[in-house]
């Protein structure tokens, strides 16, 4: 009779879950940082990754201004904490208000005057949903 262990296999499938994760926040912030407005950087340079809710530390006025590349490292080194033992929720945001009630993303997101808010969702939906698929 074979003895099965199958904590060697929960342990594995942890370990891929929490890669999952953290590959799927990088790609996500691949693609959304790019494309993401710029006048100031200020919005491109302040999207950020968020284990569990947004941190206390959270400022919206420290960003990279020195180029996507720098957000990207961001997103990526913050969300590389997550672990599914002792984590629920992986969120990437950016909060950068464009005024004292309303954030930008608010207004960029719903502003039916261009394609930029409907590229940004559909953009970052379409790598969230291929790097779960394995695409």
């Amino acid at each position: 009779m074979a003895t099965f262990d199958a904590s060697d296999i929960v342990d594995e499938l942890e370990d891929d879950f929490n890669k999952l994760m953290r590959k799927t926040a990088n790609d996500i912030a691949l693609s959304v940082v790019p494309i993401s407005p710029e006048d100031t950087g200020r919005f491109k340079g302040n999207w950020n990754a968020s284990i569990d809710g947004i941190g206390d530390d959270y400022d919206a006025n420290e960003f990279d201004t020195g180029s996507a590349i720098g957000t990207v490292a961001d997103v990526t080194r913050q969300a590389s904490s997550f672990d599914i033992n002792k984590n629920k929720e992986l969120s990437i945001y950016n909060n950068v208000a464009d005024s004292p009630n309303n954030y930008y993303a608010e207004t960029v997101t719903y502003d039916l005057s261009g394609s930029v808010a409907e590229d940004l969702i559909d953009v970052a939906t379409s790598e969230a949903l291929r790097t779960l698929d394995g695409r």
